[in-house]
Formats: C-alpha cells, sequence, structure tokens
C-alpha cells in the first residue's frame, strides 16, 4: 500500500498529524530538490 506525499502547498505540520493517525506520510521537501531544474 502507498504512502502519502504532502505538497509544498503545505505545512510540514501535515505530517506528524497524518503519521499520528497511521498513515505512511512525507513532506516533499524531503523527497525531492525544491530547486530542481529539468532542461531537455
Amino acid at each position: 500500500m502507498g504512502g502519502i506525499l504532502v505538497d509544498m502547498n503545505l505545512s510540514t505540520e501535515w505530517i506528524p498529524l497524518l503519521r499520528s493517525a497511521g498513515h505512511d506520510a512525507v513532506h516533499w521537501s524531503d523527497v525531492g530538490n525544491t530547486r530542481l531544474q529539468i532542461v531537455s
């Protein structure tokens, strides 16, 4: 089963709340580079 990826537009304060409710949650800032630029 998958987890919840919390978008950058939402506060990191959602993570402990979601985890305490039993969800596997992670904030986007912990996963990816917020300044990543894709050049093709």
